[in-house]
């Protein structure tokens, strides 16, 4: 058929024209919405506008993480300052980042660990206000937004793919630090989980953490549920829920290539797609290949999510499945969950969305009226 040609060329138009749009210069305004949370917008000078997502405030005392390769003579002069200096935020606000360039920190003192073997503890010397970023984001251009968010006072920036790492922009933010030890770690709660890989590099760099209880219950938890995963269980199936609801995505990723399709449930799909998580997403989509309908309904899934990036992979999923299957297409199903996207965002259509139905509406039945119209006139 010639649509999939033209579905295949036209694919990736709307995340290079989005990419267009977010790199002007920018202007950021908060507002309040309609359930009274701040939210941040940024306005191009070509008058798009974009949410970037909703204001929090990390108390004055809280504690975060940052690991990196030190020398002694290093980690000396940072016990003995007590502080990043303005000059190397500077440098680190040059380049580039998840959320822009500046000192990345976690909220965990475990899941970045992959970086380095010096913990660098960051204690806020004041309440902070924190952009916490939304689905949606992900082509922002932030240095062309960071001066502005720092005008309106927020110091850091939350990473999509990893709601505990942080980028802080804010010099005073950063004034009170110290190299970690074990001692500071003895009294955290790890109330989330996180991956074998970061307690198996924590136990190299803190060895006597690997016997203290809280350590160790949420190291076995951990451990016991990746065993579960390629065996159907309930217990399985909603751990897998769990994570695909707060875990990072190098962990979300991890756990659904590991998990077997019958615990991948349609909540855990629904959550990926939510939350943005797009090379999770990815795996969840190669593995419905062996199921019609669980394919449609990760599709479909995908469509409702702000994620350019999860629109473009259900987009090329999509026409991939059509061309597999061709005469043997399910148009019912397919029409199906192409409307239940519309339904979901009413007016305002995602671009590859909007695209794949206008062009099945231009073929003979490859568009089905909606269920309730079949059900009078038939």
């Amino acid at each position: 058929m010639k649509y999939f040609a033209s579905l295949l060329l036209l694919l990736m138009t709307p995340m290079v024209w989005l990419s267009a749009a977010q790199a002007a210069n920018t202007d950021v305004f908060i507002k309040k919405n309609e359930f009274g949370a701040q939210e941040v917008l940024a306005v191009s000078e070509s008058g798009t506008e974009s949410r970037l997502g909703q204001l929090e405030v990390l108390p004055k005392g809280t504690r975060l993480y940052h690991w990196e390769k030190a020398s002694d003579s290093q980690i000396k002069k940072w016990n003995s300052e007590g502080k990043i200096s303005s000059e190397r935020l500077r440098k680190l606000k040059d380049g580039r980042g998840f959320a822009g360039g500046g000192y990345y920190v976690s909220q965990s003192p475990l899941d970045s660990n992959n970086y380095g073997n010096t913990l660098v503890v960051v204690e806020l010397p004041k309440d902070i206000l924190l952009l916490r970023v939304s689905s949606g984001s992900e082509l922002t251009s932030w240095p062309g937004v960071i001066p502005g968010l720092e005008a309106k006072g927020i110091s850091g920036i939350s990473v999509l793919h990893s709601p505990t790492w942080i980028n802080m922009i804010d010099i005073e933010a950063l004034s009170k630090i110290h190299v970690g030890t074990e001692q500071d770690l003895l009294t955290v709660k790890l109330d989330k989980y996180e991956r074998p890989w970061n307690y198996k590099k924590l136990f190299e760099v803190f060895p006597n953490l690997e016997s203290n209880p809280n350590f160790k219950t949420s190291n076995d938890k951990m451990n016991e549920i990746m065993k579960q995963l390629k065996k159907p269980s309930d217990s399985a199936r909603l751990a897998v829920e769990e994570i695909a609801e707060s875990g990072s995505m190098n962990l979300v990723t991890e756990v659904l290539k590991k998990a077997a399709l019958q615990n991948i449930s349609d909540n855990a799909i629904h959550n990926v797609a939510q939350r943005g998580l797009y090379e999770s997403f990815r795996d969840v989509i190669e593995k419905m290949d062996s199921d019609v309908d669980r394919s449609y309904f990760a599709i479909g899934e995908g469509f409702k999510s702000n994620s350019i990036y999860i629109n473009s992979i259900v987009s090329n999923k999509l026409t991939a499945m059509d061309q597999k299957l061709g005469q043997k297409t399910d148009v019912s199903k397919r029409t199906a969950m192409l409307q239940s996207a519309m339904e979901y965002w009413g007016k305002n259509l995602p671009p590859l969305l909007e695209y794949h139905i206008a062009v099945y509406k231009q073929y003979s039945r490859q568009w089905l009226p909606h269920p309730l119209c079949r059900t009078v006139f038939e």
